[in-house]
């Protein structure tokens, strides 16, 4: 697609969705369906007034999804970019790398599958939920709810972390590494059932592929660590977690 302006846009594809150019609705959502699950996109999409969904056709709904959005803006800043929807809890991956994603919140759905996210700008509050969760940006990170039986990681290389909802595993650990600060909102959870968590503020830290590596602080003084908001923090479980701070 090169351009498109309406109230609102559906495109349905039995492959994938290419945008090269601008997808624009001024008053509705945006909906693309790719039965292949493949998204590619290098120029913009907004929705002014409401949503951006990215789904599946019916009959492929337990297809992964892969978009590829180096060079890409999706934009819903008055309402949600959303990837699946709430109730979807199939077995099935979700993976997102390069560009811009902006909105009031982001809603990664992942089922039993993993959610993985690799982006230069990840704007507004995002909520996750799938036995693994990846996150990564190369900006502030606000995170809200987060659901993961598998490691849940988040991680921003050059701004900070903002914790504003529950973090939640089945068991399994949880790491929060910043290069900025790692603050969290009041009344939020922290409980991982067991699960070690590792969190790190003020740091430099390198994609090396399969994992994250600390490469050494960002700045004499390091990050602020800020956990005053956290009402109910636990790793008790069938065995205690480590609490490495």
């Amino acid at each position: 697609f090169h351009d498109t302006n309406m109230p609102a846009s559906t495109i349905n594809a039995v492959s994938n969705i290419t945008n090269t150019g601008n997808i624009f609705a001024s008053a509705g959502n945006v909906d693309l369906n790719s039965v292949s699950g493949n998204f590619i996109n290098s120029g913009t999409i907004n929705s002014a007034l409401s949503n951006v969904n990215f789904n599946t056709a019916q009959a492929a709904s337990i297809a992964n999804i892969n978009l590829t959005n180096a060079g890409g803006s999706i934009l819903a800043n008055n309402g949600s970019i959303n990837f699946r929807t709430t109730d979807f809890m199939d077995k099935a991956d979700l993976k997102i790398t390069g560009g811009s994603l902006s909105a009031n919140t982001v809603e990664l759905n992942g089922g039993r599958g993993e959610v993985e996210v690799n982006v230069d700008n990840l704007g507004g509050t995002v909520n996750s939920s799938a036995y693994v969760v990846k996150l990564a940006a190369a900006s502030d990170i606000t995170i809200g709810n987060t659901t993961a039986n598998g490691d849940p990681t988040i991680v921003s290389t050059t701004g900070n972390v903002t914790l504003a909802g529950n973090q939640i595993t089945g068991g399994a650990p949880l790491s929060v590494i910043a290069y900025g600060d790692i603050i969290t909102a009041p009344g939020i959870t922290i409980q991982t059932n067991g699960g070690e968590v590792f969190m790190a503020s003020g740091v430099n830290i390198q994609d090396t592929g399969a994992t994250w590596t600390i490469t050494g602080p960002a700045s004499p003084n390091g990050g602020l660590l800020d956990l005053r908001g956290v009402t109910t923090f636990s790793t008790s479980g069938a065995t205690g977690g480590n609490v490495t701070l």
